[in-house]
């Protein structure tokens, strides 16, 4: 019976460390990060790691992107309210190379193109050119139905000769002749081809481009300057004439840099598509229907965003 007793004690002893033992893991177990403590992390280092990325992201932009420059922007729109410039009379596409920004007014408003659809005829041919399809010895016919007007052409070349695709180029865009032009566009398909190939440069339809009136618009032909400047190694000669142009006039009137343009003069239309290839690039579309007028306006306007994007810049 003894026996019986002590087995039965030592039994319920074993029992209560059991249960003691299970009762105090519950017990534990039951505070927040307490087996957590057993696998401690670095969280001074990976705060630090996360806190160093962030601010090295942050510089990268900041070096990167400039902000717009909303103070261009309301320069230009104060220029136009000054002198009574509306969508009647004006349009411009400014587009900053390096920074991707655009400041415009009536883009897409038709415009008498005048001479500037030069500009586009010339790189055409400058393709074709790079493509081996001519070179600039090639020889063009110039029939006496191309004859524009009395411009230096003639003063070369007599009507029913031959005119060599180098001399006709030069002399397009130097002298914005328009015989030279009429023979380029009439090669290229007459007027309505050397419009359907041009739009190669562009995605944007103006409102009454496939005519044969010669419109164009600023949305237009800032993609052809952006595609110019984009290119300016295929199209580097032509680039060099058209420095050589017009110094000192239309966009050049008030920097006076010798900046690449293409111009156009016509009764009231008074044009000009140029890029200044500065510390920070930029192309400049201005179209008009002011006359003379508009040599000065288009020259206030370079100014202004010459100013703002080159000249301010450059003194950060």
């Amino acid at each position: 019976m003894k026996r019986v007793i002590e087995r039965t004690v030592q039994a319920l002893l074993g029992m209560s460390v059991l249960i003691t033992v299970i009762l105090s893991v519950l017990i534990f177990s039951s505070f927040p990060g307490f087996f957590d403590q057993q696998t401690p992390k670095n969280e001074e280092t990976e705060e630090s790691i996360t806190e160093e990325s962030i601010t090295e992201e942050s510089i990268t932009e900041d070096v990167l992107i400039r902000p717009r420059d909303l103070s261009l922007q309301k320069e230009l729109d104060e220029y136009l309210f000054q002198h009574g410039l509306d969508e009647q009379s004006i349009s411009y596409r400014i587009t900053d190379l390096d920074n991707h920004e655009i400041y415009t007014f009536n883009e897409e408003t038709d415009f008498f193109a005048a001479s500037v659809y030069k500009l586009p005829l010339a790189m055409l041919y400058e393709d074709l050119i790079d493509e081996g399809v001519y070179t600039r010895e090639s020889l063009f016919y110039f029939a006496y139905s191309m004859i524009e007007d009395y411009g230096y052409l003639l003063s070369l070349y007599s009507p029913g000769s031959n005119v060599p695709l180098g001399d006709l180029l030069d002399i397009m865009i130097a002298y914005s002749d328009n015989s030279a032009g009429h023979i380029l566009f009439e090669y290229m398909g007459g007027w309505l081809g050397y419009k359907n190939a041009m739009m190669a440069y562009t995605d944007v339809d103006c409102q009454e481009f496939y005519t044969y009136d010669n419109i164009t618009c600023a949305a237009v032909m800032s993609d052809v300057v952006n595609h110019l400047y984009e290119n300016k190694e295929r199209y580097a000669h032509l680039i060099d004439i058209m420095e050589e142009a017009e110094p000192g006039r239309f966009l050049d009137g008030n920097i006076s840099i010798s900046m690449p343009q293409k111009y156009g003069s016509y009764e009231d239309a008074c044009n000009s598509v140029g890029f200044v290839d500065g510390s920070i690039p930029y192309t400049i579309v201005v179209l008009t229907s002011l006359g003379s007028y508009g040599e000065k306006v288009m020259a206030d306007l370079n100014e202004i965003v010459y100013r703002h994007i080159v000249s301010d810049v450059s003194l950060q």
